[in-house]
């Protein structure tokens, strides 16, 4: 079986858009072109009697990883300055970014030095990255999900769930809110719909992230506000405000 540039390039687009998600697009890569007639990549022996699967792979991944490389490269830099830095000062804080940085270095490690490791470690090193992902997302999950606000007629209520062994309140009268505003920044947050509200008050500003539909939840606590009788502003956080355009137009006076 020998695949057309046409069908190559497909391939390519499909690993690059499901390197996004959490989904597998090595699956995506031997599972559509069965369903597409294309044949059976994996047991194809057409190159040279050995399979053409693992070069098509290897090259779709490496282009994704050279992609990723040159759109990231102010974070690999921070990675690499973060990881310097800790090795010069010999101590690493977990739940940071640097922790992250050293769990990157970490899971290539096993790949570095054996690479012709079969599909048994494969297999091996998935299961545990599964249960080390859930490890590291479990404190998320808890954060977002026991995190809370609370309006009545007279008090906002926070409730901000971080860990495990964290909790924090914060506990505002309506009338000290200012602004209202909201942010959806980046392709996940505006295919998935959610967003981070942030409201100005008088003792300094209230962020409340990972809302689903913070637009709608921003109309919805602006409705609330006005109708208890306080007057706030509401608009996207990433648009001028009234004050930024005073003071553009007082710099160029």
């Amino acid at each position: 079986m020998n695949l057309s540039i046409w069908q190559i390039i497909f391939l390519a687009v499909l690993q690059g858009v499901t390197e996004l998600f959490p989904i597998s697009s090595l699956g995506h890569s031997v599972i559509i072109p069965g369903l597409l007639g294309w044949g059976n990549l994996i047991n194809d022996t057409s190159c040279g009697g050995q399979s053409c699967f693992l070069p098509i792979i290897v090259a779709l991944h490496l282009g994704t990883s050279i992609a990723l490389v040159i759109y990231f490269w102010r974070d690999w830099l921070q990675i690499a300055l973060t990881l310097a830095k800790n090795i010069k000062e010999g101590e690493v804080h977990t739940g940071t970014e640097e922790w992250v940085s050293w769990l990157i270095i970490i899971g290539i490690i096993p790949a570095a030095i054996k690479p012709e490791l079969g599909f048994g470690a494969f297999f091996g090193g998935l299961a545990a990255g599964v249960v080390l992902g859930f490890l590291l997302f479990a404190p998320d999950w808890i954060g977002w999900h026991f995190s809370v606000f609370i309006v009545t007629d007279q008090r906002f209520i926070q409730i901000t769930q971080k860990g495990l062994f964290h909790r924090a309140v914060s506990d505002i009268g309506l009338t000290q809110i200012q602004s209202i505003n909201y942010e959806i920044n980046g392709l996940q947050e505006t295919m998935l719909g959610f967003g981070t509200i942030k409201m100005q008050t008088y003792v300094g500003d209230l962020v409340i992230r990972d809302v689903h539909h913070p637009a709608k939840t921003q109309k919805k606590l602006a409705s609330i506000l006005r109708e208890e009788g306080v007057i706030v502003t509401s608009y996207p956080a990433n648009q001028p405000t009234t004050a930024d355009i005073t003071n553009e137009e007082a710099e160029e006076a």
